[in-house]
């Protein structure tokens, strides 16, 4: 809206009735919702911004699209924004994308944040899946102070693919065998006292499986806390690192990815094993507290 345009509106909401001015304030509610979603997605971008497509940073302003700023390369002149090659690209009604996070962080069904939101079932599929994949995109490079590692399991799940060498289950199901078994998918969960967090799938609870994930979030100033599993220090004395294991029963540390992990695995396995990835950014009580 041009200035004159914005000073005559403005001059006529004294003339407004009561129930008038209700109708203005709800419908701003919702677009002041949107600004913050718009102020989040463009305080993601550094201050100096690079081209997603040429990696240049070389860039001039470019107008605005849907509320977003854009920027165009000098280099290939191609045009971006905060969302481009994201997950989160191309989607629309950011008004309604912190609601929805709440949903996620609530653990609501697809079908329930769609009605929360009152948006679509397949949008909210299409929503949840996204989320989940620019969690995974958001994972730290690396942690400090106290680090928490544990693994947990989970069920095995194929939902959503057309061949499998299994019989179908209903509702989840139940492994065959009691206990850990092949059947069972590893997650690895670490994450330190500021609350960086960082989840991994395994095929296998080893040094070659574990190895590879923890050395890059760890230095040599790190303490890793974790249970009595003696594959945590092999690694941790490969690397130089100091390692405690938790003594669960004294309660000296909290290991925060355990309680975390094990609370919510109703929630993380109504997800496909192939989206588990991510998902513990989003679990109900993915909560650290300050004091060990």
């Amino acid at each position: 809206m041009k200035t004159i345009e914005f000073k005559a509106w403005l001059g006529g909401m004294a003339r407004l009735s009561r129930g008038q001015r209700d109708l203005v304030r709800e419908d701003m509610a919702g677009k002041v919702e949107a600004d913050l979603g718009v102020k989040l997605l463009e305080d993601s971008v550094t201050d100096t911004p690079s081209c997603p497509h040429c990696q240049s940073q070389k860039l001039y302003r470019w107008g605005k699209n849907a509320e977003l700023q854009r920027y165009r390369c000098r280099d290939c002149m191609r045009t971006f924004n905060a969302l481009t090659h994201t997950p989160l690209a191309h989607l629309h009604y950011k008004s309604k994308w912190l609601k929805y996070q709440k949903t996620m962080i609530d653990g609501l069904s697809v079908r329930a944040a769609a009605k929360a939101c009152g948006i679509a079932k397949n949008t909210s599929f299409k929503w949840r899946h996204r989320f989940l994949s620019a969690a995974c995109t958001q994972q730290p490079a690396q942690m400090s102070g106290i680090v928490e590692a544990d693994e947990t399991f989970f069920l095995e799940s194929k939902k959503g693919q057309r061949n499998i060498d299994r019989k179908a289950r209903k509702r989840g199901g139940k492994a065959s065998k009691r206990g850990l078994s092949a059947e069972q998918i590893p997650v690895l969960v670490v994450r330190d006292r500021h609350g960086e967090t960082a989840d991994f799938i395994l095929s296998g609870v080893n040094a070659e499986q574990i190895k590879p994930v923890l050395k890059p979030l760890l230095n040599q100033d790190t303490l890793l806390c974790t249970d009595g599993a003696i594959v945590y220090k092999a690694v941790a004395k490969q690397e130089h690192i100091a390692h405690r294991p938790v003594n669960m029963a004294a309660g000296a540390f909290n290991t925060h990815s355990r309680r975390s992990s094990s609370s919510s695995q109703r929630w993380i396995s109504s997800r496909a094993t192939a989206h588990f990835s991510g998902t513990v950014l989003w679990l109900p009580e993915n909560t650290v507290d300050s004091e060990p």
